[in-house]
């Protein structure tokens, strides 16, 4: 237990003095793929997700960005015809933690989302898209891979005739981009 230990230390000291410091401030451009669900009933309109991001991170740690994403959704079970997905396009603001080898940012995000299901009476709409995301990235020089987490509400509720019912997601993503 103790040889692992060591080993464990040993290995965070050498990634700590070969990794840059976490927080970089500058223009950041990264790419987005994951997975994400409907938590209300319904149908699952996310699954399957690309995005991209770009943003601008201060001295002094403040974030500001925008994020697009792109979820293939889901199909009813039995009806490949009926599908169900969601596009966002949104701005962020958050502020970016340095903790030596790794950078964690919390934002808020808003913006429009486009959702497609056909148990709307429209069978698609715009929403407001309100949400909360939780970024962590490991920066190697001009390069950064990491971790995002996201959790938004479509703010505008699915009608399907005879009950509202809103549309909270909750999304975690891989992502890798470059500093500039």
């Amino acid at each position: 237990m103790r040889q692992l230990a060591s080993i464990s230390l040993a290995l965070a000291f050498t990634l700590g003095a070969t990794l840059t410091s976490a927080s970089q401030s500058g223009v950041s451009v990264a790419a987005l793929l994951g997975y994400g669900v409907t938590t209300s009933h319904g149908a699952n309109l996310l699954g399957l997700g690309l995005g991209l991001r770009a943003g601008y991170t201060c001295d002094c740690g403040l974030y500001a960005g925008a994020l697009a994403s792109l979820h293939l959704g889901s199909h009813d079970p039995g009806e490949p015809e009926s599908h169900h997905s969601a596009q966002g396009v949104r701005a962020e603001l958050g502020y970016e933690f340095d903790l030596r080898v790794l950078a964690l940012r919390p934002t808020l995000r808003a913006g429009a989302g486009f959702v497609s299901t056909p148990r709307d009476v429209d069978g698609h709409f715009v929403s407001p898209d309100l949400g909360l995301g939780l970024t962590l990235l490991v920066p190697l020089d001009s390069f950064f891979i990491g971790a995002d987490v996201d959790a938004r509400l479509f703010s505008r509720p699915v009608d399907n005739g005879d009950n509202l019912y809103s549309n909270l997601t909750v999304a975690s993503y891989l992502t890798a981009g470059l500093y500039f």
